[in-house]
């Protein structure tokens, strides 16, 4: 009898367990990278509010939006009354008292009704939404300004059209 150890037969199998192990560890591995991922993605995605300024609850905390009805999203334009026109920026107070500041360049399409206007046509005392997105200045950079008409003009073009 040959001895067992030194049999081509036990070669093979001692490798393909050697493979199987390897195999195992790969796998593993792979679990190991997998778990820490999604872990991270978990954490991430409980976080993502405090990340990018979730509203907290307002005063209308059980209603879908309610909370945006109280505080309003104003990272990426606002709403108001202008206050100053100077240069080519522009300062409005939103409804939530804030005052911000707009800058306004040749890109920014400022319409009224359905005609654009230039930024000198803005006075103080006009309501206007602005989209737009914040700047290094502090400041919002605007690419879209709506003026609306003033409300005594709304009343009364409603009651024509009745």
């Amino acid at each position: 009898m040959q001895n067992i150890f030194n049999s081509k037969w036990f070669g093979w199998v001692l490798a393909g367990i050697g493979a199987i192990i390897l195999l195992l560890l790969v796998f593993r591995l792979g679990m190991y990278v997998g778990e820490r991922r999604e872990n991270f993605n978990r954490k991430w995605g409980e976080n993502y509010g405090r990340f990018f300024g979730e509203p907290k609850p307002g005063f209308f905390p059980g209603i879908p939006g309610g909370e945006m009805m109280e505080r309003g999203m104003n990272a990426f334009g606002n709403g108001g009354t202008v206050l100053k026109v100077d240069g080519n920026t522009l300062a409005i107070k939103g409804n939530d008292g804030s005052e911000k500041i707009i800058a306004v360049d040749s890109s920014t399409v400022i319409r009224e009704m359905r005609q654009d206007i230039a930024l000198k046509d803005l006075k103080p005392g006009d309501m206007v939404v602005v989209l737009g997105e914040p700047n290094n200045s502090g400041q919002i950079q605007a690419k879209f300004i709506r003026v609306f008409p003033p409300q005594n003009q709304l009343n009364n073009s409603t009651s024509t059209n009745q």
